[in-house]
């Protein structure tokens, strides 16, 4: 039967090498196993892909021409990128993510740099892409590797939907990318993660620093915050950032549960356009009358672990959440196990 959209999960026994091990033992039958797959369905091409990264080059190049969406989990080998450069020319949404090696970040934003006109037509993009390593320079690594993507992002005109989904140190080591955010006049779906690592980036937070780089455009809003010593940087700029989001339908905020940057009612109150509020693992639909403003009961387990597009709103907000739902699962297993401690 013809598909338009695969995701495989790996490992397969027939399909997909069972470690890369297997894979560098075994590329022929893989390559083939995967081509073969894709060739089958060459009269009803794929559209919608998304794959373990190892797999990744084993990709048809006639498959790659009609891809619109590209999903690449646990990347390597990634200086071979310029292949979806060339190839994938339809492009609208692309999904990486190499946690847990700094050495492949590096060489995609190096990528990055030297192709800023690849992806022309990108609405969407999620990158997952580990930090480098600690330094005494104090994060001159991290800024300059970040700026390598400043070109890139500045060049996507059409892009909706942003989401960065790794922490990277303090906010200050960000700059590049926060200060990128302003130039995308269609953004409007942001995630980030973000470290207080040390008191200058708590104060930033504090002081509402952060809350000039966030576009008041946005419609969906992801924030995962860590702070110093897991001490609250307590302060009103978050619900001052959220008064002027005018726009705002959806927010997810996953801060400490010991020390909250916010409560849930607060959150609803001060963003006057919120539909639905993520606060850590409880999901609640808010609800406005000439009373004020209420909190539904938090969804269920079923319903918070397993929603669908309905259920969030929007394909853009269920495309923001996508990649993070590990999270949610296991703060609602550590609750379950601990009474409610986190």
């Amino acid at each position: 039967m013809p598909f338009r959209s695969l995701t495989l999960q790996g490992p397969y026994r027939f399909l997909f090498p069972t470690s890369k091990d297997d894979l560098l033992l075994n590329p022929e039958r893989h390559k083939y196993s995967l081509s073969t797959l894709m060739d089958m369905h060459a009269g009803s091409p794929l559209t919608h892909l998304e794959i373990p990264g190892y797999t990744a080059w084993s990709i048809p190049q006639a498959t790659l021409q009609h891809l619109v969406h590209l999903g690449i989990r646990q990347a390597s080998n990634l200086d071979k990128v310029t292949v979806f450069f060339e190839n994938c020319v339809r492009l609208e949404s692309l999904w990486i993510s190499s946690e847990g090696d700094p050495s492949q970040t590096s060489v995609l934003l190096t990528a990055l740099a030297a192709n800023p006109e690849a992806f022309r037509h990108l609405t969407h993009l999620k990158l997952a892409l580990a930090a480098p390593p600690d330094d005494d320079d104090g994060g001159t690594a991290a800024i300059n590797e970040l700026q390598k993507l400043t070109p890139f992002l500045l060049s996507k005109k059409k892009l909706r939907c942003l989401d960065w989904s790794e922490p990277w140190g303090s906010i200050e080591f960000m700059r590049p990318l926060l200060g990128s955010l302003s130039s995308l006049p269609q953004l409007e779906v942001l995630g980030l993660d973000l470290t207080c690592d040390h008191d200058d980036a708590a104060e930033m937070l504090k002081s509402g620093m952060l809350n000039q780089y966030i576009p008041k455009s946005l419609t969906a809003l992801r924030l995962w915050v860590d702070y110093f010593d897991g001490r609250a940087p307590i302060s009103n700029s978050l619900n001052t950032l959220l008064t002027g989001l005018t726009q705002l339908a959806f927010l997810w905020l996953d801060d400490y549960i010991r020390d909250p940057l916010a409560e849930p009612l607060t959150l609803a109150q001060s963003a006057s356009s919120l539909q639905l509020l993520c606060h850590r693992d409880d999901f609640y639909e808010v609800l406005r009358t000439d009373a004020g403003v209420t909190l539904e009961p938090p969804w269920s387990f079923t319903k918070a672990v397993f929603p669908s597009v309905d259920d969030l709103g929007c394909a853009d907000r269920y495309w923001l959440m996508n990649g993070h739902w590990e999270v949610i699962r296991d703060q609602l297993r550590r609750r379950g196990d601990t009474g409610g401690e986190d």
